[in-house]
């Protein structure tokens, strides 16, 4: 069975420079859901899975806290990645994004009340 984990730095632009934010995950892809295809469901994906990591303006001090977080993980299947954005760190809350996110899916697999009505 696959854990399908790593340690991620997302790097976003923030203003002339770039910020890094670190967080230990699973199914990460998420945050970088085609926009011509998903929309926005790859912001809200980022807001959900680094809101409430630490922000660094240093690579190095971010790379230092991936290092910090894979050793208290212990082992991950894909190590310490770096995520590369063209957008800066969406501004929705994680409640906000919750939303979001769920009323995109819900739009594009509407819930169904028998498993008849979905065969």
């Amino acid at each position: 069975m696959s854990a399908d984990n790593g340690v991620y730095i997302l790097v976003s632009p923030k203003g002339s420079g770039k910020e890094y934010r670190v967080t230990h995950a699973q199914a990460i892809e998420n945050v970088t859901l085609d926009p011509k295809e998903f929309g926005d469901m790859h912001l809200y994906s980022q807001v959900l899975y680094f809101a409430q990591s630490a922000v660094f303006t240093d690579r190095q001090a971010a790379l230092q806290e991936a290092a910090r977080i894979h050793d208290r993980v212990g082992w991950t299947e894909y190590g310490i990645c770096e995520i590369k954005v063209d957008n800066e760190f969406p501004k929705y809350t994680v409640p906000e994004a919750e939303k979001l996110l769920e009323a995109e899916w819900e739009k594009r697999y509407p819930k169904r009340d028998t498993l008849k009505e979905i065969l």
